[in-house]
């Protein structure tokens, strides 16, 4: 059971054995508490190559290489930072998580 049991002992003090609703409780727990994790604890896993295309809430970008910016400004191009919320959590834009080892924007596709 691994972290289900930790997260069992935590919910129940003192107890060493569980029923299976329970258990099924804790890790219900666990994958909610998973989804909700913010960007900055999940590893981006999504991987689109340059000139390659992304839907994203309906509407398509392409993926283009980011010009040399100051860090600070590494989103101000892209077309995920006009929207209103988050990007795409699982996007791979940064260097440091793609497998190209390039910094990336993505440009909004008309069409």
């Amino acid at each position: 059971m691994g972290n289900i049991t930790t997260v069992l002992k935590e919910m129940y003090p003192g107890r060493d054995s569980y029923t299976d609703e329970e258990v099924a409780l804790a890790r219900r727990a666990m994958l909610a508490a998973l989804r909700m994790a913010p960007r900055s604890m999940r590893l981006p896993s999504i991987f689109v190559p340059i000139g390659g295309e992304y839907v994203y809430g309906g509407l398509k970008y392409r993926c283009v290489k980011r010009p040399n910016v100051h860090h600070r400004d590494c989103c101000l191009g892209c077309a995920f930072n006009a929207l209103k919320g988050p990007c795409p959590p699982a996007i791979q834009c940064s260097s440091f998580d793609r497998r190209d080892r390039t910094f990336v924007w993505f440009e909004r596709v008309d069409g």
